[in-house]
């Protein structure tokens, strides 16, 4: 009797042990998996932060490319000379252009190719030149510029907006201030409460 016991107590510790490394498994996939999502997020964010900024940076040179255009057709300069620094303001926007492609081709692999397909396209609406806007009435210029550039920052604004909804930050931001609200700042403690 004295060994049924003794091979109970050992088949019984053999039995807790194998729950306890199971356990102890699936929880180290769990947390790894977690733990990989994680840092997904931070490298899709990073991505989203880094094309935001090229494109900030496309609409300033071409806000900068108007002001300057108006300055140029002011200038006392013939058709020739006004002409090439009106290419001059083109080769600046197109030089960003070609940034904003590598960040879309360096970033592309964190966003769905709907999103990668969209900035694209916005930014190839940006390409072209000044050719025979030297001739033509400064005020009706102006007028497209402005109507033109007012579309392209709604466009932007739009897609930033699926940008967002792909990462799912509005999600994300309610569920912080739901945290901070209640109290709970540590983000360990709140995900082991649930």
């Amino acid at each position: 009797m004295d060994n049924t016991v003794t091979e109970f107590v050992q088949i019984f510790s053999l039995i807790i042990a194998t729950v306890v490394a199971g356990i102890s498994l699936f929880t180290f996939r769990r947390n790894k998996n977690i733990e990989l999502q994680n840092h997904l997020f931070q490298l899709k964010t990073v991505a989203f932060s880094n094309l935001i900024s090229e494109f900030v940076k496309l609409l300033s040179i071409y806000n900068r490319m108007i002001n300057r255009y108006h300055k140029i057709l002011d200038q006392d300069l013939n058709l020739d000379e006004k002409a090439l620094q009106l290419d001059n303001l083109s080769y600046k926007v197109d030089t960003q252009i070609i940034e904003i492609h590598k960040a879309i081709g360096k970033n592309s692999v964190y966003f769905s190719a709907n999103i990668t397909t969209l900035l694209t396209e916005f930014t190839n609406k940006f390409y072209g030149n000044f050719e025979g806007l030297e001739d033509q009435d400064m005020e009706k210029v102006q007028d497209a510029f402005e109507i033109y550039t007012k579309k392209q920052s709604k466009d932007m604004s739009s897609i930033i907006e699926k940008m967002r909804d792909e990462l799912g930050l509005e999600k994300l931001n309610e569920e912080l201030f739901k945290r901070v609200k209640n109290g709970k700042l540590n983000p360990i403690a709140s995900s082991h409460e649930k």
